[in-house]
């Protein structure tokens, strides 16, 4: 029986039964036989499922396309109007009208009314120049180019930096983002755990050799910790007989040799195992020199074999990126699964409060925290492992570092590749200017129109004899759209 991890839930499969593509073991290796191949196979699937999330538009977008599917109706009807006006109207309001603009053509080549307008000789053939006039101006094409263009720009000016938005909704949810979740190890951290001290017990190698031998078909920073520990040692390892995986807690199982239930992991949860820890071993998980590191226990039976030190490196760029984050007057919490002592110590190097910190949560109880921020905020939460996988597609933008494992940068909606944070403050600095940008195409895109299609119309051709061809009327659609895309290409 093995445990495999489909995005959040665990699940027990035996023999026969079917696995997905992109399951993740936790445990021990596994014997599989392909049954689909091809469009067939989940692969495939997944490739178009992330044609059609490139593809999403945010919410502003929908909104233009339907004004824009709207704004068509209105103009055929608004040219309609105008033919009839003109044809049937016109000639009852102004009946020397033709005759006289006629006369300025005649004796001035120069005027303003022989370069923009026609000479149309009849009613009819005025009405039904201006109705074609009003055909071509009002062409949607600026409204539709105001948002997918500056889309297209931001995203990959955000490749360029090494951002990758999974969508326009989600640089439009990016541009609303008020509060700021981060995870601990390997997000502010590193995420690549090194063994410190050994306590509590004198045979160190074989404390390792038992951690290391459970752990080695997990995929835990942790575990990758004490297996490279134990390959520098050269260790021999026991092999597995049964493993199980405790979701933020720890691991358990049995080894060949050793005889009992075997359990590696945070202290708390030794503690709820009955494994019996005596005051000489609280004076060490409570001693100043090792608040600052990661502490994991290992227990045979309900004895405790001893405890092994962990430490982990600040990413160069955590307080930078941090602070760069209040300066642009964000909320930032810390959420984390180690202990209160470890995680306090990581707070003050960075520049957090006690108060903005909460350590000692299981998955669930991150997602209950950000499900409780996000009532009056807009949350975004930032992790790197499995742990954080509920709280990434909980929250309203999840943001994957790219140095996380797969699972947690397949739910996020947001991934910032390699392994930096200074991303972060970039792409929701980006996303704001983006939506600012598609407001202002939009707002160009509806006030041109509305003083184009009145002009295309006609309305200062009684007065003062100036109407448009529906030539230049094509070129001053032209010049909208391309003003359109440049102020697109002006987003920085």
């Amino acid at each position: 029986m093995f445990h495999i991890l489909l995005e959040n839930p665990n699940l027990e499969v035996k023999e026969g039964e079917n696995l997905s593509s992109g399951s993740l073991n936790l445990n021990s290796t596994l014997r599989l036989k392909v049954q689909k191949v091809g469009r067939d196979s989940s692969l495939a699937k997944l490739v178009n499922l992330i044609e059609s999330v490139n593809s999403r538009k945010p919410h502003i977008q929908s909104i233009a396309d339907e004004i824009a599917g709207k704004f068509t109706y209105f103009v055929l009807i608004f040219a309609t109007l105008t033919f009839l006006f003109w044809w049937k109207g016109a000639r009852n309001i102004w009946p020397d009208l033709l005759s006289h603009n006629n006369e300025l053509i005649t004796h001035s080549s120069h005027t303003l009314h022989s370069s923009l307008g026609s000479n149309a000789e009849n009613f009819l053939s005025l009405a039904i120049q201006l109705s074609i006039a009003v055909l071509v101006i009002a062409c949607p094409c600026a409204l539709g180019l105001a948002t997918p263009t500056v889309i297209t720009v931001a995203s990959g000016k955000a490749a360029k930096k090494g951002v990758l938005f999974k969508g326009g909704d989600k640089i439009e949810m990016a541009s609303k983002i008020n509060h700021i979740i981060f995870d601990k190890t390997g997000t502010l951290t590193k995420g690549k755990p090194f063994i410190v001290d050994y306590k509590n017990n004198d045979d160190h190698s074989f404390l390792l050799k038992i951690a290391a031998s459970l752990e080695k078909e997990s995929r835990h920073p942790i575990a990758d910790a004490l297996i490279q520990e134990a390959k520098k040692q050269n260790l021999s390892l026991f092999p597995i007989k049964k493993i199980f995986t405790h979701s933020g807690r720890g691991i358990s199982g049995e080894l060949e040799s050793i005889d009992g239930l075997i359990n590696i992991g945070n202290i708390q949860w030794l503690l709820s195992k009955g494994i019996i820890i005596d005051s000489d071993a609280k004076k060490i998980i409570e001693n100043e020199e090792t608040k600052t590191n990661t502490i994991i226990g290992v227990s045979i039976k309900d004895k405790l074999l001893g405890f092994i030190l962990l430490g982990d490196l600040l990413r160069d760029d955590s307080i930078k990126t941090v602070q760069n984050l209040r300066e642009n007057k964000f909320k930032i919490n810390i959420l984390s699964g180690d202990r209160k002592q470890t995680v306090l110590a990581l707070a003050k190097k960075i520049g957090f409060k006690e108060t903005e910190v909460k350590w000692d949560l299981l998955p669930e109880m991150k997602l209950k925290t950000i499900e409780n921020l996000k009532i009056n905020n807009k949350v975004a939460m930032i992790g790197d492992g499995i742990n954080d996988v509920p709280a990434l597609a909980s929250s309203d933008l999840g943001i994957a570092v790219g140095s996380g494992t797969q699972i947690a940068k397949a739910n996020a909606d947001v991934v910032l590749m390699g392994d930096q944070l200074n991303g972060l403050p970039y792409a929701l600095n980006l996303a704001k200017k983006t939506i600012l940008k598609i407001k202002q195409n939009l707002t160009w895109a509806f006030g041109y129109n509305l003083l184009a299609i009145p002009l295309a119309a006609g309305i200062l051709f009684p007065k003062y004899g100036i109407l448009l061809t529906p030539s230049i009327a094509a070129l001053l659609m032209a010049i909208s759209s391309i003003t359109v895309v440049i102020n697109a290409l002006s987003l920085d």
